[in-house]
């Protein structure tokens, strides 16, 4: 099944929708911006990690 540009053009965009919301702390996303500090860290450790293993290797 195909759709013509005009059927495109007629429906919402929920990304656009979302986007509208996303950095409301206190809005539909807020648990997700509760983990940003436990990912952030997460990260890090994750990173930092390989930094050492590619300093070993000399994988700069």
């Amino acid at each position: 099944m195909f759709m013509n540009t005009s059927t495109l053009n007629n429906k919402k965009d929920p990304f656009i929708e979302l986007s509208n919301e996303w950095w409301d702390e206190n809005g539909k996303f807020q648990s997700l911006h509760k983990f940003t500090d436990i990912r952030i860290q997460y990260i890090n450790r994750v990173v930092s990690k390989y930094k050492k293993l590619d300093r070993k290797n000399n994988l700069n």
